[in-house]
């Protein structure tokens, strides 16, 4: 799997603090908030695709503020890798978007708001598909269908 290789790349050179690993090989422990590599894709994918606030995002998988910003700068350089080794990455320039589907940038101009729809619309099955994974890792009323929080406790409560 790409994102797992990409993950485990990066983290056979650092830490996950952002600091170059010097002694010891990076390996799962048994307290780690995110241990699978589904974990850690469905982590980053939540994160993206709702927009939460760090401190949300940390309660949702276990984990303080910090903690979830620590894997957050981790996971998203990884997720980026794995799909530029896919060939996934999302075109940054009107000139790659025209290369990558084999037309001019003139025509690729007119038709580029079908290609980020279609793009778009790949992302969302994704991510049905990992949500219907989540079901299972989160209670029911913490989840809506659309990813909307609903009676989440209280932040203060810890």
């Amino acid at each position: 799997p790409p994102f797992e290789t990409a993950f485990q790349a990066h983290m056979a050179a650092w830490r996950l603090d952002g600091k170059p690993r010097t002694a010891r090989q990076f390996s799962v422990y048994q307290n780690c908030p995110l241990p699978t590599p589904e974990d850690r894709l469905c982590f980053i994918l939540v994160y993206l695709k709702t927009s939460a606030l760090q401190v949300v995002q940390g309660r949702l998988f276990g984990m303080g503020q910090s903690k979830a910003n620590q894997w957050i700068h981790v996971l998203l350089p990884a997720l980026l890798a794995a799909l530029r080794t896919l060939g996934d990455a999302p075109a940054r320039s009107l000139t790659v978007l025209a290369q990558r589907s084999g037309v001019s940038e003139a025509d690729a101009a007119t038709v580029g708001v079908r290609f980020e729809n279609d793009y778009r619309a790949q992302l969302e099955r994704n991510f049905r598909s990992v949500f219907d994974k989540m079901r299972r890792h989160f209670p029911v009323e913490i989840l809506d269908p659309d990813l909307k929080l609903i009676d989440l406790p209280s932040l203060e409560a810890s």
